[in-house]
């Protein structure tokens, strides 16, 4: 049976704008502006989106950030609403963590919401227990521009 969509990880000019509308819906993106988004995937080494085969509508996206050897960061793990519960997150995670770029760095590592461990636990993703911690620099810092 043919899957509901088509991995991809080049995105087309014409995904883009679409994939803004999708990130923009996320928590995590809702002050930032498209041009921002867009930037920020465009810089990314690792993308991978999941395609309505039809039309080409952004179902699934995400990214990671990577040395390819010692650290990668997977990012913007989002799953367009109506689509969610019909398993493109699986399909989704399956192809960033198999994805050349991703698929034999020593740490991956991602951010999610609590309630989301159990969802990425299936693919070990666990809490840090070495004692690390995150630390950020906050947007409007002296000399940081958001």
């Amino acid at each position: 049976m043919t899957p509901p969509y088509k991995i991809v990880h080049t995105l087309e000019p014409g995904h883009y704008a679409d994939l803004a509308r999708l990130l923009t819906t996320a928590w995590w993106q809702r002050n930032r502006a498209r041009p921002q988004i867009i930037e920020a995937v465009r810089n990314s080494g690792c993308v991978v989106a999941l395609l309505a085969p039809d039309t080409g509508k952004v179902l699934a996206f995400a990214r990671a950030l990577t040395d390819r050897v010692a650290k990668a960061l997977v990012l913007d793990v989002i799953v367009d609403m109506p689509c969610q519960g019909a398993g493109l997150g699986t399909a989704l995670m399956d192809a960033i963590l198999a994805h050349p770029a991703v698929r034999d760095v020593r740490d991956v590592e991602l951010y999610c919401l609590p309630e989301m461990r159990p969802f990425y636990a299936r693919w070990g993703f666990t809490e840090s227990s070495d004692g690390v911690v995150l630390l950020r620099r906050p947007a409007g810092w002296p000399g940081v521009q958001d």
